[in-house]
């Protein structure tokens, strides 16, 4: 699993380095403002099970961004627990302006990791985004807190992290 992050990683910002050297994107940060955006990312292995997924955010203004991160995956394997995983988290992220857009961003997460078990919480963190034009962008964010609903535990740290690109219409 670390290694097909590491490899996706990998290919992102080899894209994202051809795209920042080529004439047509060579612009500084233009973040979106009212468009609608889709996109995809790749989720680090945590304690939580979160597979990759696609995403969805309205861009309010250059600085106000709603949205949620949509996954599901199966876990197979031999001396694996098997079955389905499916990821819900809506969120809210506001970015500073910058050359580079920096971001927090909160929300609340559902996940089922498999058939019976749902684990429930919110989730406040931060990362950094690009926007080559005020169409397509890049991210990378972390979940610094995580504190769940159905159960006592409050999570510190790089727990869940995340980087993804997006196509604002």
């Amino acid at each position: 699993m670390c290694n097909k992050f590491l490899l996706v990683c990998s290919v992102l910002l080899l894209l994202v380095l051809s795209l920042a050297s080529s004439s047509t994107y060579a612009q500084k940060n233009d973040p979106p403002s009212q468009q609608f955006g889709v996109g995809i990312y790749e989720a680090s292995p945590s304690g939580l099970n979160a597979p990759s997924g696609i995403s969805g955010a309205y861009a309010l203004n250059r600085n106000l961004q709603i949205g949620s991160y949509l996954a599901f995956g199966v876990v197979s394997g031999s001396g694996v627990t098997t079955g389905t995983v499916f990821e819900a988290a809506p969120f809210i992220r506001y970015q500073f302006d910058g050359a580079v857009s920096p971001f927090v961003q909160g929300g609340l997460g559902i996940i089922a990791p498999f058939v019976g078990s749902t684990v429930g919480g919110m989730f406040l963190g931060g990362g950094l985004a690009y926007y080559f034009d005020h169409t397509l962008a890049i991210h990378a964010d972390v979940d610094l807190v995580i504190i769940g609903f159905n159960t006592s535990a409050i999570l510190f740290g790089w727990d869940q992290s995340r980087l993804g690109i997006m196509w604002f219409l």
